[in-house]
Order: C-alpha cells, then structure tokens, then sequence
C-alpha cells in the first residue's frame, strides 16, 4: 500500500491541461452485505465485552402424594470476552498538489475514505464466515468454532452444525434436517427455522435451481411425471456474497437466531487538518470496531467440499 504523500510529480494528470478528466473508482460498488445479515450493537463505554450462557431447567418430575418436590439449577456455562479493534487510513496532499488539482479529484479524499472503511466492516464481517469451520481467530462459548460438533452443556447430546459436500438438493435437505432437531442446552428441543442460503457467487446457479425451480432439480423424470420441488414451500431465499474466501462453502441460517454480530464501539470519524511544518493537507479517517459471536445456533454450514 503506497503511503508517500500526493504530489504534483506522482499525479502530473491532474494538473496537465491535455486530460479531459480522470476517473478514480467510478464504478458502482456493492451495496453493504454486512448490514443485511448483521445483528449490529453499539458500545459506548466497556473497552471489551464479556458474555456467557448457562442452562435451565428440565422436566417437572413425578412426586408420591405429599412428597416434597425436587429441586433444580439453572447451571452456569463457558464466557467469552472479545476486545476491539482500531481501523484506520489517511491520505496527505501537499500544497502544490492541491493548487494544481484543476478536476478536484482531492477533494473527493473523504468519500474515498468512506469506501475504504466500508470495504473494511465487509472483510471484517465476513471474516466470521471465512473462518468458520476453524477456531483459529474466533470460537463460540463452548471453544468450538462457528461450525463444528457442539457439546451441549447439560446432555450428552451433540450437534453438529458442520455439513459436508457441495450445494445440492441432498445437503440441503441434511441442512434442513439439523434446524429439525435443535435442541437447548439441556437436550429439549426447541423451534429454530431457517429463511436464508448464504452463497458465492459460483453458487448462484445452484441456488437458483434448488430455491425456484417448480419441479424436483434431484429427481428428473424418466416416466414424464415431474415431481414436485420439496424446498420451494420451505420458505427460504438465498443472499449472493461477494466477500467468502471459498468458491464452494454456503451457509444455511435462520437470521432472526443468529448472533454474528458487528459492534461499533467509534463509529467512523473522518477528519482533516494541515501540517503547519509543510502546508501538506492531511485526511484521515478512523474507527473502532468487533464482529464476533458467542453462540453458534442459527448458523449451518458446509465448506463444500
């Protein structure tokens, strides 16, 4: 990343008579992903947020006539604590530059600095998606990654809300399968529906054909009776991801449970100012932020592969 300041020598376009005009990132950008999906929160005051789970209770138990009625506890679980993190960028214009600027590109520094922090919260975001199936820079409550094989705390059961295999009619009906039988901490099931296919684009395709087809994309017909396409009524939709590092991985989830979330803790503070020492104009911009999570339900996913 070039980190000298701008100067006339380094731009000579902008100030050469010839050129019409110039173009620096014109294009159209894509809306923010990360808000679609994110349980976004504000923190105002802590320098770190700390959080845990525990389990409740279990079954009312069977008693004789005037015995005395069992006791219970509401068990503490794990905690976890994330910190947060500074991000910023700035961009130094020297004296000359700015007198020689004749399109104005320099003042536009700001809203390039807008992009660029937007881009960030993208890569930060997502980074909880990318890394999901390793617990090598996040894990849930339990130590375990976003989706792995989950003991619960008080059964012995275990869910495993890491799929294998690429996209197809077959591993989403798995998919479906495992928000079926969900389950607390203490192995009662509980209602959790899924709504949402988060994908690549490489998976649109498959996506598409799974989700909106009439007939059943597993089971062509070979007596010329179409079957039915049993995950049309499942009401689900799929979101196209331009930030997954995998070409193949997608991720099934219920986003009303889902608890990835990006926390400001400074929300972008674009500023500007000039070095008295060298009559440079310095923009900067600068934020602080977490994206991170502590509880694992809502998320089902497969690497792909």
């Amino acid at each position: 990343m070039a980190s000298a300041p701008a100067v006339t020598g380094a731009f000579s376009n902008l100030y050469d008579q010839r050129f019409r005009k110039n173009l620096y990132d014109a294009y159209m950008r894509q809306p923010p992903q990360w808000q679609q999906i994110a349980k976004v929160e504000t923190e105002g005051k802590r320098h770190s947020i700390l959080e845990g789970n525990g389990a409740t209770f279990g079954q009312l138990l069977a008693i004789s006539e005037g015995g005395a009625t069992p006791l219970d506890s509401m068990d503490q679980g794990n905690s976890k604590e994330v910190f947060f993190t500074n991000y910023a960028l700035g961009f130094m214009v020297t004296e000359d530059m700015a007198d020689d600027d004749q399109f104005n590109v320099l003042s536009k520094a700001p809203q390039e600095l807008g992009k660029s922090a937007n881009y960030t919260n993208e890569l930060v975001f997502w980074d909880q998606y990318n890394g999901a199936f390793v617990t090598t820079t996040r894990s849930a409550l339990d130590g375990i990654a976003l989706c792995g094989t989950h003991l619960l705390l008080d059964s012995a059961d275990t869910l495993d809300n890491a799929g294998s295999g690429a996209l197809s009619a077959s591993t989403l009906q798995t998919a479906l399968d495992f928000y079926r039988n969900m389950e607390n901490e203490r192995g009662i099931p509980i209602v959790m529906k899924p709504d949402l296919l988060i994908i690549p684009p490489e998976l649109v395709w498959m996506a598409k054909k799974l989700l909106l087809s009439e007939y059943n994309p597993a089971a062509p017909s070979t007596t010329g009776q179409m079957l039915m396409n049993p995950y049309k009524d499942e009401g689900l939709s799929y979101m196209v991801v331009n930030f997954l590092t995998s070409t193949t991985a997608w991720f099934l989830v219920s986003k009303s449970d889902l608890d990835t979330r990006f926390i400001w803790r400074r929300k972008l503070m674009p500023k500007s100012y000039d070095d008295p020492n060298t009559d440079s104009r310095i923009y900067k911009a600068k934020m602080r932020i977490a994206a991170d999570f502590w509880e694992w339900r809502g998320v089902y996913g497969s690497p792909g592969t």
